[in-house]
């Protein structure tokens, strides 16, 4: 049947009219009705039996957090005045969020780290990942989506191996030959990748200096005795 904001069958519903209690938070957190209208978009007005909650949260749920509404105590009332009880099972909605977190990639070594040149960079997906298209991930893919290069100068590329251990959610990216002491890296990871929920990653990059190791040498031929 149509309910009511007023106990006198007027009105129609608002935001102050349902809870949020037991609330499991994951990265979403502090939830809270932003509002309440039609299917389609339109005000309340009374009698209503279909209406749609519309909820905000502090952070993107990743889909491990559990959300139960439910009426407000004397707040929605039906032609005769009568309230909804908001203790009853039946009235009570608890839902689990849908993941709508897009994955993050955590560089190793560290963004802006000196490195050597000898250096593998690990960069580790905060879920599984796959292609755009569902697809698994392979080497002509990451070869396709990561890049090094130089930036202290024509942004000259710098060759490599990549692998993906889908066990850890790992890309390991081994440069082929040793980086040039003293020089500016970037490395990056295209856009190209989303998790199992269909969230797409976006460019993640980090930047490094490559340390110089080579002890100082004498010029000989520019020597005088």
């Amino acid at each position: 049947e149509g309910v009511y904001t007023n106990s006198d069958g007027s009105e129609g519903l608002n935001t102050s009219d349902f809870v949020i209690y037991n609330f499991v938070e994951g990265n979403a957190t502090n939830p809270s009705i932003e509002s309440i209208d039609t299917w389609v978009g339109a005000i309340l007005n009374g009698n209503e039996t279909e209406i749609r909650i519309r909820l905000d949260f502090t952070g993107d749920p990743d889909g491990s957090e559990i959300i139960s509404l439910r009426p407000a105590a004397n707040e929605v009332f039906d032609d005769f005045s009568n309230p909804t009880d908001a203790s009853h099972p039946d009235n009570e909605i608890v839902k689990t969020l849908n993941d709508q977190l897009a994955p993050t990639i955590t560089f190793s070594p560290a963004n802006n780290s000196l490195i050597y040149p000898t250096e593998q960079f690990t960069l580790t997906a905060s879920e599984p990942i796959r292609l755009l298209n569902n697809g698994s991930i392979t080497y002509v893919d990451l070869n396709n989506m990561i890049s090094i290069v130089y930036t202290d100068g024509n942004a000259e590329s710098i060759p490599f191996d990549a692998t993906y251990n889908t066990t850890d959610n790992e890309i390991t990216i081994d440069p082929t030959y040793d980086l040039d002491e003293l020089r500016q890296v970037r490395v990056s990871i295209l856009d190209s990748l989303e998790d199992f929920s269909d969230n797409q990653m976006d460019i993640q990059t980090a930047d490094y200096t490559v340390r110089d190791i080579s002890p100082p040498m004498i010029n000989v031929d520019l020597c005088s005795l």
